[in-house]
């Protein structure tokens, strides 16, 4: 099981910023809806610094916003059975391609199948279930 608590096949790989982004978007959907400091979002050994970068990239995508100064932090834009742990990968890594396999081998037909379950998964797992 991954850090996310998400059972995933072994051929994904979740980044440090997959996961952080993960962790602060359910840290954000269990609050208050009052906007969060990364301070406060941080968890155990997260690094400060590289949080901030990805709630950057989450804001980017419209997943979350932002404002700066008193009273200010991140907050989800959107309601948190709105966003699937899809959408965060999908807003951090752009889809994959796979190299074509030799031509009548079937290895395209695997990948393409085990991408679309693992992607369906994710899809249908929200930020609120993770909550």
């Amino acid at each position: 099981m991954s850090p996310t608590g998400i059972d995933i096949p072994a051929p994904l790989h979740v980044t440090v910023e997959l996961d952080y982004a993960v962790r602060a978007l359910t840290a954000l959907a269990a609050g208050d809806r009052t906007p969060r400091t990364v301070h406060r979002l941080a968890g155990d050994g997260m690094s400060v610094a590289f949080l901030q970068q990805v709630l950057g990239r989450l804001r980017h995508a419209g997943l979350v916003g932002a404002r700066r100064g008193t009273g200010g932090g991140y907050w989800l834009r959107r309601p948190p059975e709105g966003i699937s742990v899809g959408d965060v990968v999908r807003a951090l890594h752009p889809e994959p391609t796979l190299p074509p396999g030799p031509p009548g081998c079937g290895i395209d037909a695997l990948w393409l199948a085990l991408g679309s379950q693992v992607r369906d998964r994710l899809d249908a797992t929200t930020i609120a279930d993770l909550a």
